[in-house]
């Protein structure tokens, strides 16, 4: 498994896009176009943290 620190994904991320992608999918949430089920989480007690997935969907994004 690869893990990046904060300044590697700093250097990877292109944050304009992703603020374009993030608006894009908060608008489709609210217009009631895309599914994101209620939060989960999983304790990692050995690691001291948790593990939090965020599965959704946006029929914007050609998934159906």
């Amino acid at each position: 498994m690869l893990v990046h620190g904060p300044s590697q994904v700093q250097a990877l991320l292109d944050t304009d896009a992703l603020t374009e992608a993030l608006a894009s999918a908060m608008a489709d949430l609210s217009a009631g176009r895309a599914s994101a089920p209620d939060r989960i989480a999983a304790l990692v007690p050995s690691e001291k943290g948790s593990w939090l997935p965020c599965p959704a969907m946006s029929l914007r994004q050609g998934c159906s």
